[in-house]
C-alpha cells in the first residue's frame, strides 16, 4: 500500500539512504501506487537529510503540479534544504509559493527563510521577511529574532 510505502521511504530517509528513498518512490508507480501527501513528504525529506536539494526542488515542484495537497511541512523541508545549501533566493522562492498556493506559511517557514538569507548578508530580505511575518500575524521565535539581528548587525 502506499501508507505501507512511505513509511519505508521514510526510514530510508532516516538512516540516510536518501537514494534508496527516490527508488522506492519511483517504483511505486510502476506497482500501481499513487503518491500522496506522506509520500511525497518522506521522499522529499529523505533528500533534504541527504544534502540534495535540487532533488527537493524537482519533487515538489511535482507535488505541487500533481493532484497531491501540499502541506506547510513539506515546504518548510524544501526551504530548509535550501537553507543548508545556501540557496537563499530559491528559500524565498518556495516561501513564496506556499502564499501564492494557499500554504499556509509558519514560524519554521519564515525563520528558515530567514536563515538562509542572513547566512548570506541578504540583510534587507531579512527585513522584508520579518515585517512580512508580523503582517501575517505570524508569531516570531528565538531563532527568527537571532537570525534578524544577525543579519542586521552584518549589514
Amino acid at each position: 500500500s502506499t501508507k505501507t510505502v512511505s513509511a519505508v521511504i521514510s526510514a530510508c530517509g532516516k538512516v540516510d539512504e536518501w537514494e534508496r528513498a527516490l527508488l522506492l518512490y519511483s517504483a511505486m508507480a510502476n506497482c500501481g501506487l499513487e503518491s500522496d501527501t506522506n509520500s511525497f513528504y518522506a521522499a522529499i525529506s529523505a533528500c533534504e537529510k541527504g544534502g540534495e536539494w535540487k532533488k527537493v526542488l524537482q519533487l515538489l515542484c511535482a507535488m505541487v503540479l500533481s493532484i497531491v495537497q501540499s502541506n506547510t511541512m513539506t515546504f518548510n523541508v524544501a526551504i530548509s534544504a535550501c537553507t543548508k545549501a545556501g540557496e537563499w533566493h530559491n528559500a524565498l522562492q518556495f516561501l513564496g509559493w506556499m502564499l501564492h498556493i494557499a500554504v499556509q506559511p509558519s514560524t519554521i517557514s519564515f525563520s528558515a527563510a530567514i536563515s538562509a538569507c542572513e547566512k548570506h548578508g541578504e540583510w534587507v530580505k531579512v527585513v522584508q521577511l520579518f515585517n512580512t511575518m508580523e503582517r501575517g500575524q505570524i508569531i516570531s521565535d528565538t531563532i527568527t529574532c537571532s537570525a534578524a539581528i544577525s543579519a542586521c548587525d552584518k549589514g
